[in-house]
């Protein structure tokens, strides 16, 4: 555990950042996320950010990564979601181990 907040913006895309959260293991833990919800799948006429919620097996918040560009529609999510695997490797390395 980092037992801080961090915030990475990245260094390809100002509109894509990760919040580490004080109980996130920190970058190089194999299968730290055990599970992701985005807030669009939970709150259906939410407007905003793309904002996924990182868990690990204790169901505990690790992690918070947010996609700020507009449009979130189902149809900007599939190539978000391959972003999103591309966003993940350059901030936490191999600490997804559901993507």
């Amino acid at each position: 555990m980092t037992g801080k907040i961090e915030l990475k913006v990245s260094d390809d895309d100002a509109d894509v950042a990760y919040v580490s959260l004080p109980d996130h293991p920190g970058i190089g833990t194999d299968g730290c996320v055990k599970k992701t919800l985005r807030l669009l799948d939970h709150i259906p006429d939410y407007e905003g950010a793309d904002i996924m919620l990182d868990f690990d097996a204790d169901n505990r918040l690790i992690g918070i990564e947010i996609l700020a560009q507009g449009d979130v529609s189902a149809s900007t999510f599939s190539i978000r979601t391959s972003v999103r695997r591309s966003v993940r490797g350059r901030f936490a390395p191999v600490c997804y181990g559901l993507l």
